[in-house]
């Protein structure tokens, strides 16, 4: 046995140094390729900074007392964060209705402009959208061009930091509701990009858009329908704030829209331990949730005179229960 190991050792050391010989450059770049993760993910530190009710309503009532006061102040505005679900040019449900092709990814992006739309109408916010249909936000695009290593390491870094937290007890992860469809690498990697840019800028709140699907329906509307808010796990430090602000998100979309039928998703706001979006790993500051919309084929989307019309109502649905919660909060602290 020893004789085997000595000989496998001795092979080794022989490729290794052939190897080296022969692929000298090759070689010192692939070490120096490793030694610069190792420090990327050396450097990276995982802090917690994650928004708490007063702070978001800070921001909204300094902007309000700003705009009157005689001695100007620097205003601040409530910045919030739109993203359309999936990528550009990929990915996201399809439905091939009697009308013709339906993609979400296409359905998100002019409901995040509806919303954007309402939400610079009021002077207390601030909107940025990650993306239109042809392309990311240029923000978006630079940051995952010179910034994808960095976003790497910080994702690495706060889950092993989270896991750690799980292997001694200190947390624990409640089984998930309902199981998603799983994205590319490429787009974990972006979503987490985007939890990170909105850590460093400062933002409040971050809503993800989407329209729901289920398998097995083909062409024809499948037997779920409704929408449902997915929100940060408890044990996520942003969990509480979000909880809050979609509460009266969800108040006003169920006025209008009926709550999925789909088991998991029938409670209308769903704490999820795995959403990247949502701040999976607790790596999310801002208030984060996911909204599901409606499904994909359902009537007022399947059909395209009601569409437009839809998506706007949805979005003001969504302004609205905004402006409740800030309402809310305005007279409890009065």
């Amino acid at each position: 046995m020893r004789y085997y190991v000595a000989t496998l050792f001795i092979i080794v050391i022989l490729c290794i140094s052939w190897l080296v010989y022969t692929y000298p450059d090759q070689i010192r770049m692939t070490f120096s390729m490793i030694g610069n993760i190792s420090s990327q993910l050396a450097a990276v530190i995982v802090s917690h900074n994650p928004k708490t009710i007063a702070d978001i309503q800070t921001d909204y009532n300094t902007n309000a007392t700003a705009a009157s006061a005689v001695t100007p102040v620097p205003q601040t505005k409530v910045r919030i964060l739109l993203v359309p679900g999936h990528q550009p040019d990929s990915g996201g449900a399809e439905y091939m209705s009697p009308y013709g092709d339906i993609k979400e990814r296409d359905l998100v992006v002019e409901l995040a402009q509806d919303l954007q739309t309402f939400l610079e109408g009021d002077s207390h916010y601030q909107v940025i959208v990650a993306r239109d249909t042809t392309s990311w936000n240029p923000i978006f695009a630079d940051y995952f061009k010179n910034d994808w290593n960095d976003i790497i390491a910080w994702e690495s870094a706060y889950k092993k930091q989270f896991s750690s937290m799980v292997a001694d007890g200190s947390v624990t992860t409640p089984k998930v509701a309902v199981n998603h469809v799983t994205s590319s690498s490429e787009g974990v990697m972006q979503l987490y990009g985007m939890t990170k840019w909105a850590n460093e800028n400062n933002i409040d709140i971050e809503i993800h858009i989407h329209f729901n699907d289920y398998p097995g329906h083909g062409d024809k509307p499948g037997k779920y329908s409704g929408f449902a808010i997915y929100v940060p796990a408890t044990q996520y430090d942003n969990s509480a704030t979000t909880r809050a602000i979609a509460d009266d998100v969800f108040k006003e979309l169920a006025q209008h829209n009926s709550v999925s039928n789909l088991r998991g998703e029938s409670v209308g706001i769903v704490d999820d331990p795995e959403l990247i979006a949502v701040g999976a790993n607790n790596t999310a500051d801002a208030a984060s949730m996911l909204i599901e919309y409606s499904y994909i084929y359902e009537p007022q989307l399947d059909n395209p005179a009601t569409r437009s019309a839809f998506l706007n109502s949805l979005a003001l649905q969504t302004y609205n229960g905004l402006q409740d919660f800030f309402a809310a909060e305005s007279s409890e602290n009065q």
